[in-house]
């Protein structure tokens, strides 16, 4: 899948900007598609001065967690965010143990994908295979690979952060 990541400088007043994206807040994400398109035929007329950066090809950052005998209150931190095993799971922040590593993987990518907790919410999605979790960046871009990554025992992580995120190719258009 390819990303293309915009950078708008609306160089306009605060409310004006507010105006343009309240729609989003009434549900209405088309009619901003109808705004940003009528803005950015303005800007390309030569009406209103602007910039605009866009990234093409940008690359979602991503990570990946491996258990080996993961055990009960062995924890999995993502993005700050600690996650704990439990045989009998409660709070917001733990997992279901599983029989094996592959059981408990599942569980914890589910666990992830559910959560609705804000630094994991909007911001890392999780896919499991055999005892690996895959963690990846909602965000395409550099911003993901400042997510952390650590597990406590008993298995290992690709790296403290998510890696790999990258702007992709840098466009600039400039009608300032």
């Amino acid at each position: 899948m390819a990303f293309l990541r915009m950078i708008l400088n609306y160089p306009e007043s605060a409310a004006g900007f507010l105006g343009f994206i309240s729609p989003i807040e009434a549900g209405q994400p088309r009619e901003v598609l109808r705004k940003f398109s009528d803005y950015l035929r303005s800007v390309s007329g030569g009406q209103r001065n602007s910039s605009l950066l866009m990234a093409q090809n940008s690359v979602k950052a991503s990570g990946t967690i491996t258990f080996a005998s993961f055990i009960a209150n062995n924890t999995v931190t993502i993005n700050e965010v600690v996650f704990t095993a439990k045989a009998s799971p409660v709070g917001a922040n733990e997992f279901l143990l599983g029989g094996s590593d592959t059981a408990t993987a599942t569980n914890l990518a589910a666990k992830i994908n559910a959560s609705a907790l804000a630094k994991i919410v909007n911001v890392v999605t999780a896919t499991s295979a055999a005892a690996v979790v895959t963690v990846t960046c909602s965000i395409p871009g550099l911003v993901g690979n400042v997510c952390t990554l650590a597990i406590s025992a008993n298995g290992s992580v690709s790296g403290a952060n998510l890696a790999s995120g990258s702007e992709g190719t840098a466009i600039t258009l400039d009608r300032s």
